[in-house]
């Protein structure tokens, strides 16, 4: 009887103290963080915190991924800034992922190897404090806990942070981050809407504060009947146009696009880290989404270019070409094969890192920034481990870098198909 009321006493003292919490609510600019637990933190002395430990110190909260290339790319930055603002600054990376991930991690990616930032693992508080839908996700609080900026770690910087310490206010673009917007359902429709809708193609302008990402869904239908891309650029959206094709599915990087146009200006863009990207992401970034009734769904990518080149005044096709391009060829296979345990893929800014990767992965990302067409012929299945610094068009350098890894380029000419797009005849 006895042992029967101190279980019941901590039963109800466990249920009174749950029931007693706060629950946890979104924090905004200008509101003070609660002090909450921070329960499993690698690279650090302790391993786990409450956030109060951190008060007289400015934080710098970067909410990350390990499969993020962008957020990985910013570790190191973000590695520096501490050690130049030494006991005025943590910068506290935040990851949803496990522990063990994370910690291999920090192992195998060369750019982040050695870094000596503490790491909060496992997180499933801090991202309901700050929701957000896109990573890197940024939050810097005060020495007193208020949060005074929200932003992306893109806009962080030595001098950014130099001004917001010696009391200048807060230099950082904000970051918009539309949280509750569903990719699923068709934009800008009540379900009462949804219910209704057969057809539609819309296309509107850049949407801020939600990702850049595509995707294909079945409407409640057997076969794939809606296309959604959201903040895209034009040669993405024509890219996906001609990605179904009768012979089979083609994802054509930019260096199999000829452009017979008068203005290519909204086609190519300024770098990724350019500060003039946004504005231009504004200017020349489009959604689109296409349904279309289920007995037309196979011809759902032709009425998606179709629906392009009306709006944007081109004429676009698929044509066959013959082009100059660089084969990639295997001379020495025992070199070629990946002796790496761990998959790893680092785009570091000085150099490149492909561990346990295959052949066609490689080459779909080296595409991305070659002017020419790298492709590969020789069938080699086994997957590689490569090393290389982002020049890919310097073709020597390229070449003598993977020699060492028992590969060679060798200048072709190849007929392939290229997305051919012309100014429409007015």
């Amino acid at each position: 009887m006895r042992t029967f009321k101190i279980l019941l006493a901590i039963f109800s003292f466990t249920i009174s103290y749950a029931f007693g919490q706060s629950p946890i609510k979104e924090i905004k600019i200008g509101e003070k963080v609660p002090d909450v637990f921070l329960g499993k933190i690698l690279n650090s002395k302790t391993t786990s915190a409450r956030f109060s430990d951190y008060k007289g110190k400015v934080v710098l909260i970067d909410f990350y991924a390990t499969w993020c290339v962008p957020c990985i790319a910013a570790l190191p930055k973000l590695d520096s800034l501490q050690k130049e603002f030494k006991d005025q600054l943590v910068v506290l990376p935040v990851a949803y992922q496990k522990r063990e991930l994370v910690s291999e991690s920090f192992k195998d990616i060369p750019s982040i190897k050695g870094l000596s930032l503490p790491v909060v693992v496992e997180d499933t508080i801090m991202q309901k404090l700050f929701p957000h839908h896109t990573v890197p996700h940024d939050v810097i609080v005060d020495q007193h806990g208020i949060v005074r900026a929200i932003t992306s770690v893109e806009s962080i910087n030595s001098v950014t942070l130099k001004s917001y310490m010696s009391g200048n206010g807060v230099l950082l673009t904000p970051k918009v981050d539309v949280v509750s917007f569903n990719f699923e359902k068709p934009f800008f429709m009540n379900d009462k809407g949804i219910e209704l809708l057969k057809s539609q193609f819309l296309i509107t302008g850049y949407y801020d504060g939600v990702a850049s990402r595509a995707g294909i869904y079945k409407m409640g239908a057997s076969v794939n009947t809606r296309f959604e891309c959201t903040n895209c650029t034009i040669r993405n959206l024509y890219r996906a146009a001609m990605l179904k094709r009768p012979a089979g599915s083609l994802d054509l990087p930019d260096n199999r696009m000829i452009l017979k146009v008068s203005d290519p200006a909204p086609f190519d863009g300024p770098k990724m880290s350019s500060s003039d990207r946004p504005n231009w992401n504004k200017k020349y970034c489009y959604c689109v989404d296409l349904i279309v009734p289920p007995n037309r769904a196979g011809q759902m990518y032709d009425q998606l270019r179709n629906g392009l080149d009306d709006f944007f005044g081109y004429n676009s096709e698929l044509q066959k070409v013959k082009l100059k391009c660089l084969e990639v060829k295997i001379v020495d296979s025992l070199k070629a094969k990946s002796i790496s345990i761990n998959s790893v893929f680092d785009r570091g800014a000085d150099l490149w890192t492909f561990k346990k990767q295959t052949v066609q992965f490689f080459l779909k990302y080296i595409n991305q920034y070659s002017s020419i067409p790298i492709v590969e012929t020789t069938g080699f299945n086994e997957n590689i481990d490569i090393q290389l610094t982002p020049d890919i068009n310097n073709i020597p350098n390229l070449r003598s870098q993977l020699l060492l890894y028992g590969m060679d380029l060798v200048e072709s000419y190849q007929t392939m198909d290229v997305i051919v797009i012309s100014d429409k005849v007015k």
